[in-house]
């Protein structure tokens, strides 16, 4: 049985209890703790599981994020399938909630990620869902900024060098990860052996339209891969960044959710910490400050395994041990195949739940064969 949101509270408020089961993308992960959170607050005991098996297991009631329904799940065992072409399920489960209670900023700001990681604010005019919405009040609140230019990881705050190399979603085939490849191509299209002082405005000011025209068709040219997908990833590298205002910090949109991108395949378990963000802001902090640290090695590496996997070779990994990461970057190429993406971690080819569900194999069939956090053999 599928629930709205007003029947599933009612019924979470009915047994004073509710288990809630995502999928590891990240959307679904934000939606689990946003939803956790607020009934939480008020007074309905709630619990994010990622473990599959339980639904076959509960007497209680279990809601499925965007998971289709065992045939064999328990009676109280319940399915959210959200698919809204202009919003994410995050923005689709506020919405809802603000029917009851008062949702916080944070979560709208949480939800507007979950909504660029969908990909629902592609094009001039940005969002057009509840994300347009939670974007605009959080404007008038003067807890947000839009700007235009390229979506590059770090927009104004890194060196061009570093916005470049360090951007893996659109990715960049011959550039992401490759900083010498970076530096070649920097050195080309500027004329120049120093290349320290280039940034944002080095490529994009507004007063000057045809030095972002010329950088793009410089970058098309680089890409190291077929025509159309490079059309594909420019599309998607043109468009509005947001910064947030949180207390004393300014978070910039691409980069905070290329920081939960990464961290969520650094280890098997991170899962569990990303179920819970909606909780406290610290958590995005701690996760942003892990991005630093790490970004320069998963953007190496990152960049090895998807040359791999476009030469039909399996991606063995050091340092990432879940491969949604894969999936995701894979995923925003547009080049996903008929074949779950997969990775060789500590001598096991590993998928997630989510890949086995795209490619067609049923509930009872994922169960099987995917263990409490969604990972895979295959």
């Amino acid at each position: 049985m599928e629930k709205s949101i007003p029947v599933l509270i009612n019924t979470a408020r009915e047994y004073g209890f509710l288990r809630i089961i995502p999928l590891t993308d990240l959307d679904s992960l934000i939606a689990s703790s946003i939803l956790a959170k607020n009934l939480n607050e008020h007074d309905i005991h709630t619990v994010v599981n990622l473990d599959l098996k339980a639904c076959l297991e509960a007497d209680e009631p279990t809601i499925l994020l965007n998971i289709p329904k065992p045939s064999n799940a328990k009676k109280y065992c319940y399915q959210l399938l959200v698919d809204n072409k202009d919003s994410s399920l995050s923005s689709y489960i506020i919405t809802g909630l603000e029917n009851y209670w008062i949702v916080s900023d944070y979560d709208k700001l949480l939800a507007i990620l979950a909504g660029i990681y969908r990909e629902k604010d592609l094009g001039k005019e940005g969002f057009k869902g509840s994300e347009k919405k939670f974007l605009q009040e959080l404007l008038d609140n003067d807890k947000a900024e839009i700007d235009f230019g390229f979506r590059f990881w770090g927009w104004k705050k890194r060196s061009l060098v570093e916005m470049i190399t360090y951007t893996l979603i659109p990715f960049l085939p011959g550039l992401t990860g490759e900083y010498d490849q970076v530096v070649s191509f920097l050195k080309k299209i500027f004329n120049t052996d120093d290349i320290t002082g280039l940034n944002y405005s080095s490529i994009f000011l507004e007063e000057e339209p045809e030095r972002a025209k010329k950088f793009a068709a410089s970058l098309y040219e680089a890409l190291d891969i077929d025509e159309n997908i490079r059309k594909t990833i420019l599309l998607k590298l043109i468009g509005f960044t947001y910064y947030f205002h949180m207390g004393d910090t300014r978070l910039e949109s691409f980069e905070t959710l290329g920081s939960l991108i990464i961290y969520e395949s650094l280890r098997h378990d991170s899962i569990d910490i990303l179920s819970n963000i909606s909780i406290d802001p610290n958590i995005l902090y701690n996760i942003i400050s892990l991005y630093d640290h790490y970004i320069d090695v998963i953007a190496n590496e990152a960049s090895h395994g998807i040359r791999l996997w476009l030469n039909g070779k399996k991606i063995e990994t050091d340092n990432i041990e879940r491969p949604d990461i894969y999936v995701d970057i894979i995923r925003s190429l547009g080049i996903q195949e008929q074949k779950p993406i997969s990775i060789v971690s500590n001598g096991r080819n590993i998928t997630v739940a989510r890949e086995l569900l795209r490619i067609g194999k049923n509930m009872d069939h994922v169960i099987q064969v995917c263990d409490e956090l969604q990972l895979c053999e295959i």
